[in-house]
């Protein structure tokens, strides 16, 4: 955005808009010369800027409080998903009597997406329901990290390492319970995703995510870096199939009404067409 807004100047591009598509940049693995730089660069330019189109209120709030971008250029649409990304069936097994169940989670195994925690939940987990299965669908450089410590907590035999699979959505629409455990997102692709696929949800509480989801409505949310309240609301979703077909019926319902494609598509347009025509009138 920095470079693409020096750009933009140099060739008198009449309208630049800044795009802040998810978190800013990750507090566990930016180092501070490059937090410094990022935020001395989007200061510079920041007065070339006619808007900038953050993922969430919560990305909203960080680009005023870290890049001091005026909350007046803030314009937050929410991610939207096509017709095709639902699910006509709402939980797939709805008795959530799979033999065994399985909890799926989607994340590249990066720092910040906070599988090391998801692991710790396991063995409370697998002694509620010793037939549980966890599936992680995803690769990164912490692959074999977090094969070491399923092993180190005796539960690598109920884990399986899935890698990347495509179309994700099929793997997701066999998950009886989709956990996403991050310590920071924007907002969260998977959360909607699983939704959309009538998926119960057990999300952290971090970011955009609570722009989805209110907490016992459409999921659950549990605090960030803890596997007891994490393993917690696993377990009761696994032991209570009502509440947790209530809750993807109702997850499922709050994205199609609010967090459709068509929608957002309409949104930015709206911001395309307003900056352009206020440009031409000040012109």
């Amino acid at each position: 955005d920095i470079l693409g807004t020096i750009a933009a100047k140099l060739a008198r591009i009449p309208v630049v808009v800044s795009s802040a598509e998810g978190v800013l940049f990750s507090r566990l693995t930016t180092t501070t010369a490059k937090m410094l730089v990022y935020r001395l660069g989007y200061r510079f330019v920041r007065n070339w800027i006619d808007a900038v189109i953050a993922i969430s209120h919560f990305v909203g709030r960080e680009l005023k409080d870290q890049f001091g971008v005026d909350p007046a250029k803030v314009r937050v649409v929410h991610l939207g998903l096509e017709s095709s990304d639902f699910s006509t069936a709402i939980n797939g097994k709805t008795d959530l009597k799979r033999d065994p169940p399985v909890i799926g989670a989607v994340s590249t195994l990066v720092e910040g997406k906070g599988l090391e925690y998801l692991l710790m939940a396991i063995p409370a987990i697998v002694t509620a329901r010793p037939d549980t299965r966890l599936c992680i669908v995803g690769d990164g450089p912490l692959r074999g990290r977090l094969s070491e410590l399923a092993v180190h907590l005796g539960v690598r035999a109920a884990v399986k390492f899935c890698g990347w699979v495509s179309p994700v959505k099929e793997v997701m629409e066999g998950f009886d319970v989709v956990v996403m455990p991050s310590l920071q997102e924007g907002l969260s692709w998977v959360v909607l995703e699983a939704l959309a696929l009538g998926k119960p949800v057990v999300a952290t509480e971090v970011g955009g995510v609570p722009e989805i989801i209110t907490h016992q409505v459409h999921g659950l949310l549990v605090p960030p870096q803890d596997p007891e309240a994490l393993a917690a609301a696993v377990i009761r979703l696994l032991k209570n199939p009502e509440t947790a077909s209530a809750l993807a019926r109702a997850g499922q319902a709050r994205v199609a009404s609010a967090f459709t494609a068509s929608r957002e598509a309409g949104e930015i347009h709206g911001i395309y067409r307003s900056l352009v025509v206020e440009k031409a009138v000040l012109s």
